[in-house]
């Protein structure tokens, strides 16, 4: 979706769905964490969390690269949120929940 307000220069636009966005991502990692499992005994789907969003990220990066100069900024904030999110959910795996 945020491909298309690209192409049309909708920079308002992609500013709320990146607001969507960074919500959806907050929202799945909170309820992968809040079901209480321990990462360290059960990882499959705290490393398949981590995969996704690790698959994001690249994906975000390429959206990045298409951006005019001027706009490419508004991707850091939500690149360094999703690698925020990535490490949490690294450390619960090699940690546990704790």
């Amino acid at each position: 979706a945020m491909r298309g307000e690209l192409d049309r220069g909708d920079v308002a636009k992609i500013k709320e769905q990146l607001v969507d966005f960074q919500s959806a991502i907050d929202l799945s990692v909170d309820s992968l964490t809040a079901t209480g499992k321990n990462a360290r005994n059960n990882p499959k789907y705290f490393k398949r969390a981590e995969a996704r969003l690790r698959e994001l990220n690249r994906r975000l990066a390429t959206f990045k690269s298409d951006m005019n100069l001027d706009d490419r900024p508004l991707l850091d904030d939500v690149r360094e949120h999703v690698t925020k999110k990535i490490d949490h959910l690294v450390e619960q795996t090699l940690r546990g929940n704790k």
